[in-house]
């Protein structure tokens, strides 16, 4: 797949067309209708519009402003939790398959007004509450890259549509590492923005507090694109592998790790150290318990009224009983039913769990100001993509089955918590072939500081 820099340049010199493109990325929709990857689609309006921008590139001599449309004529996908006009937003669950919004979700019209062609709504883990991609009601997501395993979740439609080639670039949404996850398990990139740089409004919530909307493409320049439209930010630091120093977190971070995934990993970090990254190993034994104390409380006390909200707000004539009552996916379901346990949802659990998240987050601000670091070095998971067939509450990690969901979001949850700018870039093949993915978080509201860090550590991680 072609960065937009590159497609662009075609589109310029006139060696492609806006349809051309379109029509490759078309040939491909048959194996995402097979493999689950989109809930619905309109190649049609698609078409239309990509007619009409090759009408205007041949009036203007194929000379675009392109600053001014930086996305022109790129085909992208949304996660079907995130509203675009024109299509339903299922959130992937069945009481919200005819729910039509009016309007575009923030992030989606700034993408259009950049010239983006939005070619439908992929498929996620039932209300974005899940780490598959394997929903109950609209199908499982086949990985992108590797026929037969999962996608990874919950925006595991997205990045299978970015790696099969259906389009080029996407929105998802990352609650605990619902966007870095799948990136990293089909060999794309993935950005969670710092929380609130993005508008949440008009995206179907799990938790006001963790949840965001987040760029996906394949590479590093083409988020940094996407976000600099997103957030009108458009700084880009000037950064030297020389003078990076990234926080290696072992006990908490890098052990256990599957072990064909360990060894990308240390190929990745000899040449990082070799091309002068400074990786500071860290003490932090505190992290992971500050994590489990205030993770799943704060999501299990904030999604129910967060959602019965929503619900009401869009005037969707949904209610909340009803939605929950026809989940369709069981592992959704089991979770659901913990809203109902009084010792997890409750004022004085979600307030320590606040309270909890508060240390996590002065706790990390002291690692990265007391070692003087641009941020931390980790594995985006500790594993690769799972058979599809197997992957279930259970998979197979290090020789013995383990918990799916927090096995996965081991080494995510952290910076969703924090509230900092996470990134994950394509790292590698296990020796069985499969994508794993390099996680980078950064230090808050310093997002264009960790996209330009991500362009450099993508660069030399593809060198020969």
């Amino acid at each position: 797949m072609e960065s937009i820099r590159y497609y662009h340049q075609r589109l310029t010199e006139g060696s492609t067309t806006v349809a051309r493109r379109l029509d490759t990325l078309a040939a491909n929709f048959p194996w995402a209708q097979a493999s689950n990857t989109l809930i619905q689609w309109d190649l049609d309006a698609a078409r239309a519009q990509a007619r009409a921008m090759d009408q205007e590139l041949a009036q203007h001599n194929h000379l675009i402003d392109f600053e001014r449309y930086p996305l022109f004529g790129v085909p992208i996908v949304v996660k079907d939790n995130i509203h675009v006009q024109g299509f339903t937003n299922t959130a992937g669950t069945p009481a919200l398959k005819n729910f039509a919004p009016a309007q575009d979700q923030h992030c989606v019209a700034r993408l259009r007004d950049a010239g983006a062609i939005i070619l439908g709504k992929a498929n996620l883990h039932e209300l974005a509450m899940g780490i598959t991609s394997k929903n109950g009601f609209y199908g499982a997501v086949v990985n992108g890259r590797h026929e037969g395993r999962i996608a990874g979740g919950s925006s595991g439609g997205t990045a299978a549509a970015i790696a099969a080639g259906v389009a080029m670039a996407g929105l998802g949404t990352d609650t605990g590492g619902s966007v870095r996850i799948p990136a990293a398990l089909n060999g794309i990139c993935g950005f969670r923005p710092s929380s609130g740089r993005y508008s949440q409004q008009g995206v179907t919530p799990v938790s006001p507090t963790r949840d965001t909307v987040g760029p996906m493409g394949m590479c590093v320049e083409d988020l940094s694109r996407m976000d600099a439209v997103i957030s009108e930010d458009h700084s880009l630091p000037d950064v030297r592998l020389s003078q990076l120093r990234l926080g290696v977190v072992r006990e908490a971070f890098w052990q256990p790790l599957d072990p064909s995934l360990q060894t990308v990993m240390e190929q990745a970090s000899e040449r990082l150290s070799n091309a002068g990254v400074a990786l500071v190993e860290l003490d932090a034994p505190e992290l992971p318990s500050l994590v489990a104390a205030s993770g799943f409380a704060i999501v299990f006390n904030e999604l129910a009224p967060a959602l019965n909200n929503y619900l009401q707000s869009f005037e969707t004539g949904i209610e909340l009983e009803y939605l929950l009552a026809t989940v369709a996916s069981p592992d959704v379901k089991a979770v659901l039913q913990e809203l109902d346990n009084p010792e997890l949802v409750n004022t004085e659990t979600y307030q320590a769990a606040l309270n909890s998240r508060t240390q996590l987050i002065d706790t990390y601000r002291t690692l990265l100001r007391e070692h003087r670091l641009d941020g931390l070095l980790l594995p985006t998971t500790a594993l690769p993509a799972a058979d599809i067939s197997s992957c279930g509450e259970t998979v197979e990690f290090c020789g013995q089955q383990q918990p799916t969901f927090p096995t996965y979001i081991r080494n995510t949850e952290l910076s969703s918590l924090v509230g900092s700018p996470s990134l994950s870039i394509p790292c590698g093949q296990t020796q069985a072939g499969l994508s794993v993915g390099l996680e980078i978080d950064g230090a808050e509201h310093q997002d264009r500081r960790l996209l330009a860090i991500g362009l450099k550590i993508e660069e030399l991680l593809q060198q020969p």
